[in-house]
Formats: structure tokens, sequence, C-alpha cells
């Protein structure tokens, strides 16, 4: 047998299942945000959703530039909720709560991500 054959760990499986449900909560957040720009409204929510769909995608791939993608969109979120609402909390909440908490787990994924993949996949090979 070739040496081609991968093998995913427990991590990656998880890796994969979480950067679905990355990209299903982009969705809306394209879709609603593009119609929002058409009406005349805020780009933020296309540009959320464009960035958790692109998060997800390369995290499911496996890339380190996801965490990246996500950590640029939470950046760019923090930033738009404090220009929006200013540093009154009750009003942040709805802002930073969710992203937080996509931002802890996405960092959870470091060390699967962090790892040499071609290694990973190389342990998992038939012989």
């Amino acid at each position: 047998m070739s040496g081609t054959s991968t093998h995913y760990g427990v991590g990656d499986w998880l890796l994969m299942i979480y950067a679905v449900i990355m990209v299903i909560l982009g969705l809306p957040l394209l879709v609603g945000g593009a119609y929002l720009v058409y009406l005349g409204g805020s780009v933020y929510y296309l540009l959320a959703g464009i960035g958790l769909i692109v998060a997800g995608v390369l995290l499911f791939r496996g890339r380190m530039a996801g965490l990246w993608i996500y950590a640029l969109t939470f950046v760019v979120t923090i930033v738009w909720g404090v220009v929006e609402v200013g540093f009154n909390g009750w009003a942040l909440i709805p802002w930073t709560v969710g992203p937080i908490i996509l931002m802890i787990i996405t960092l959870l994924f470091l060390p699967v991500l962090g790892r040499d993949r071609r290694v990973h996949r190389a342990e998992g090979a038939v012989q």
C-alpha cells in the first residue's frame, strides 16, 4: 500500500466539527449582511460572515491561517463594537461575548494546528 493514507486523531475530528459550526454561523451573517448592505446599512455583518466562513474553511483544512483570519475578524468585531456603542459595558455584551467564546475555542485548537500534519499523517499510514 502507498504511504498516502491519512490518519485523523480526535483533535482533528473536533477541529473539523468546530470548523463546520463556524461556517454555519457565518452563512446567515453573510446573507443577512449582504441584504443589509443592499438596503444601505452597515457592511460589518457581511465582513464578519466572510471572516467566519473563510476561517472555518481554513480550519477544516487544518490550516493555521484559519486561526489568524478568525483573530482578525475578532479584532475587527471588538473595534467595530466599541465604535458603535462606545465603552458601555451592557451595550458591548452582544459585540463581545460570542466572539470571545469563539476565540477561546479557536485558541484551544492551537496544538492541533501547530503540529506538522505531514508527520502526523505519515505516522498513521499503513506500511
